[in-house]
């Protein structure tokens, strides 16, 4: 019942147990929405991969509102997973909108809102620098996007058409920074 995800730590093959230590979302975002997963390096480092959840505001003509979207977010451990540091964004979902004025005023086009889920971690050596590990995050982009049509003077949106595509991120510095995704 966290607004955040909670780790436990066992030197000890599992005989006995210190946390729960919370780890953080994002500064900007409002909670985080689970899904961890857990690896480790060569060199003991600790990588906790997870989301973190927040809102965008967009646009529609005159409309303002706010749509729920999500980073896949990435924490290091130093020492084994007793304390954690700020998490770095790998990836994060978004709004966008293909929306145009008609003749008459009316906005027409289409609005689409993206959702990271899912996310997993592997950690491996560089293939073309074997001393050096790589980070790889995948996850699934949820994508529902919405076409706008009228019914006499009202604007209504259409049923959803949802696409989805698993994607990659990769890090070659630790989780500093990341490459474009990748489908």
């Amino acid at each position: 019942n966290f607004p955040n995800n909670s780790v436990y730590v066992s030197l000890d093959a599992g005989a006995t147990w210190d946390g729960p230590s919370q780890l953080r979302f994002l500064q900007d975002d409002d909670i985080s929405g689970g899904d961890p997963v857990v690896g480790f390096d060569r060199d003991g480092k600790a990588y906790f991969v997870s989301m973190s959840l927040g809102a965008e505001q967009y646009s529609i003509g005159p409309l303002v509102a706010f749509a729920e979207v999500s980073s896949i977010v990435l924490s290091t451990s130093e020492d084994g997973g007793f304390n954690w540091g700020e998490p770095i964004s790998t990836a994060r979902s978004g709004v966008t909108s293909d929306v145009q004025l008609d003749d008459e005023g009316r906005v027409r086009g289409a609005l689409s809102f993206s959702f990271l889920d899912k996310p997993w971690l592997a950690i491996g050596p560089d293939p073309h620098a074997p001393e050096s590990d790589i980070i790889y995050v995948t996850y699934t982009d949820f994508v529902l996007s919405y076409e706008i049509f009228y019914i006499g003077e009202m604007p209504f949106t259409g049923l959803p058409k949802m696409e989805t595509t698993i994607r990659m991120v990769k890090s070659k510095d630790g989780g500093l920074t990341w490459t474009e995704p990748l489908a």
